[in-house]
């Protein structure tokens, strides 16, 4: 399944299939739909041409197998289908409920931030709230005077031919900078760092680059930071935008830890999105920068 918006902004991650013993049933969006529907590929999307699920399967199935042999059960071949059936299914489950703990944890705070910015108060259960109370101790440490501006906000720039959906923007009115604070949940040991993707400062440029749904967002607690996007069609100033990733363990139950993009490798992230995006374009024979809205 694919990712896909409108040049509105809109998701369209889905289709309800037409004919067939399907019809009306929904699955997901394809680049046919997408050419179809003139529709822009999301940053996950264009990010997805670093890798290649054959590519990675192949690989994961190659360390098992040489995982097996050096264990010392390469006398028995037939075993190693077994092996690997094991280890794949280990880790299915694994990352399943890893999948699981992340929903857990992005939906009440969420649900919180909505509640800051609209001043109506949510109740949370006692876990919801361990899950607040870390995101905000990172959070508060890093950006003093921080100020919620929006929370999961799709965006679709028809200039730069793609969307997506921002999970937190902020302003810092002491700093005074703009933050996009991406939240990740992820398995750590102890002593052990958190794993950082090479796609997830691509992300964040991309976000940061291409957001231009400035009026989805709530400027009433500091217009001074309106005022820092006047004149600007899309894309948060790069010079006053701090992005990174605010991790949360879900093995260590107090460790979190907030993990900025230094500027050097802002301009090298954003770079190397922007050539991803074109390889994108030209491997699907598809440039929506290309595409009106209103043929």
């Amino acid at each position: 399944m694919g990712h896909y918006y409108t040049h509105d902004g809109e998701p369209q991650h889905y289709q309800v299939t037409a004919s067939g013993k399907n019809k009306g049933k929904k699955r997901g969006t394809t680049i046919r739909d997408a050419k179809k529907y003139k529709l822009l590929p999301s940053v996950s999307e264009i990010c997805s041409q670093l890798e290649s699920n054959g590519l990675t399967t192949w690989k994961i199935r190659q360390a098992l197998t040489h995982g097996h042999e050096i264990a010392g059960q390469h006398k028995f071949p037939e075993a190693t289908e077994t092996f690997i059936g094991r280890a794949t299914g280990m880790l299915k489950e694994e990352t399943e409920g890893y999948a699981d703990f992340g929903s857990m944890v992005h939906d009440p705070i969420e649900r919180y931030i909505k509640s800051e910015i609209s001043g109506v108060p949510e109740n949370f259960t006692l876990q919801e709230v361990s899950y607040i109370d870390r995101w905000n101790s990172v959070l508060h440490a890093t950006f003093p005077d921080f100020v919620y501006l929006g929370t999961e906000v799709p965006f679709g720039n028809s200039t730069l031919g793609y969307g997506g959906c921002v999970d937190v923007l902020g302003y810092d009115r002491t700093l005074g900078v703009f933050a996009v604070p991406d939240l990740k949940t992820k398995k750590t040991k102890e002593n052990t760092a958190f794993y950082i993707s090479e796609k997830y400062p691509l992300q964040l440029c991309a976000y940061r680059d291409g957001f231009n749904q400035f009026d989805k967002l709530d400027f009433s607690k500091c217009p001074e930071a309106l005022e820092l996007l006047k004149g600007r069609s899309h894309g948060f100033p790069a010079e006053t935008t701090i992005i990174g990733n605010l991790y949360l363990s879900s093995t260590e139950e107090t460790r979190q830890e907030w993990v900025e993009i230094p500027k050097d490798e802002n301009e090298t992230s954003s770079k190397t999105f922007s050539l991803l995006r074109q390889m994108y374009f030209l491997r699907k024979n598809y440039d929506p920068t290309e595409v009106s809205t209103k043929d």
